[in-house]
């Protein structure tokens, strides 16, 4: 019985071994067919280098940690209390509908900066500058798995919501992939120009599916008071444009007197017009403009016109040069480099009538995967040198490292399909 019992268990064959056999009837008769087993395989690899183009790219995967960012931006010179209620805001809807309590999967925990970006927790982040239009809020989530979901709630409420904000809800962006997936930076000289040839980009990516959240780094414009000094009438009633310039700070933005002193801490003293807030463009010309050198009062309109203009809030440069960046974000499932792809030709056709003042180039995934393509390329040959020598001198021999050699290329047929 127990001689039976050992036979029975030395005949029992194990899947690996079924499958060990399975392969090595393959082997042997790929290696009677060699010619046959040869032209099958430069037939397979071929359809796999046609393949090439159907195969997304993305230079960085977005990172799987539990975290979601939304990156908040109104218009320049948004009051910080108005930043905060627009955050308070988000925060009562993931309260009311992400919070994972409510929902078994969802948001966690968050934390917002306003007027301020985050401290440093994460490689790939790094803080803006402080500004009180500007706002960074984190939502901690119950998984991965749930980033989506809470991405596109999130997304869709701010825009609804708040049509003159710019913002990004995402997932963390993976070291040293780009902010923004798909840029494109215009350079030259004249701002309405620029103003101009942003515009139509944007309106074109737009038509391009899959992006969405497109937006400039200019921003728009915004009105400004431009106070045009008459120099006659000025001299005439003994005011400067120092004394205007006072006059104006005082009554609107207030002008420091003095400071008071409560412990350790100076508190400035500042000397407004408390109606400053609500005076309107007829009220400014009315205003009352001290002449240190008489000390008497004269109205801003007589020495003066208060002209409106429409000005960038900010003009940004790159290399000295005057440059606006169009940014947009994608819709899931769609890559930058397909949105790129559709931009290109029409992108070199209307760059034709731009004139020589002006150029473009492309940042975000486009320039990360170039600059990084460059830096492997520009080792890849002393690289495959070095790899064989060693293969020479492992094997002493030439046809042995040529077999390996050539076979490395066969490695995409499985990549690719």
């Amino acid at each position: 019985y127990g001689i039976k019992s050992q036979k029975e268990s030395k005949d029992k064959v194990s899947i690996f071994d079924k499958i060990n056999n399975l392969y090595k009837g393959f082997l042997i008769f790929c290696l009677k067919k060699p010619y046959l087993t040869v032209i099958i395989i430069l037939l397979i690899f071929i359809s796999s280098i046609m393949l090439w183009s159907r195969v997304p790219f993305i230079f960085m995967a977005k990172s799987d940690r539990a975290l979601v960012t939304v990156n908040l931006e109104l218009p320049v010179g948004t009051a910080i209390e108005t930043t905060e209620k627009v955050v308070v805001q988000i925060e009562k809807f993931v309260k009311r509908n992400l919070l994972a309590e409510k929902n078994g999967e969802g948001v966690v925990n968050w934390s917002s900066y306003i007027g301020e970006g985050a401290p440093k927790y994460d490689l790939g982040y790094n803080p803006p500058e402080s500004s009180p239009n500007a706002a960074h809020i984190l939502l901690n989530t119950t998984s991965d798995s749930i980033n989506d979901k809470v991405i596109y709630d999130v997304d869709n409420f701010i825009f609804k919501n708040f049509p003159d904000a710019t913002y990004r809800v995402s997932r963390l962006i993976s070291g040293g992939g780009s902010a923004n997936p798909v840029e494109v930076r215009v350079l030259g000289s004249d701002i309405e120009e620029l103003y101009k040839i942003a515009e139509k980009i944007k309106s074109e990516i737009r038509s391009i599916e899959g992006s969405k959240n497109v937006n400039d780094d200019w921003g728009m414009k915004t009105k400004k008071f431009v106070i045009d000094i008459n120099p006659a009438s000025a001299q005439l009633a003994k005011i400067t444009n120092q004394d205007i310039a006072i006059s104006l700070q005082t009554i609107l933005s207030g002008a420091e007197t003095g400071s008071f002193r409560e412990g350790d801490k100076t508190i400035p003293i500042i000397m407004k017009n408390e109606k400053a807030d609500s005076l309107e463009i007829e009220n400014l010309e009315t205003i009352n403009i001290y002449a240190q050198e008489t000390g008497k009062g004269i109205p801003l309109s007589q020495v003066a016109e208060v002209k409106v203009r429409w000005q960038p809030t900010k003009i940004l440069r790159r290399d000295l040069s005057r440059t606006i960046t169009i940014t947009s974000d994608l819709k899931d499932g769609y890559t930058a480099s397909q949105l790129v792809k559709k931009l290109s030709p029409w992108m070199a056709k209307e760059s034709a009538s731009w004139g020589s003042d002006y150029s473009y180039e492309y940042g975000g995934d486009a320039e990360g995967s170039s600059d990084a393509m460059g830096a492997v390329a520009s080792k890849l040959p002393v690289s495959f040198f070095i790899i064989v020598i060693v293969l020479i001198g492992q094997f002493n021999s030439l046809r042995k490292p040529l077999i390996i050699i050539l076979t490395i290329p066969l490695g995409l047929i499985g990549v690719i399909y």
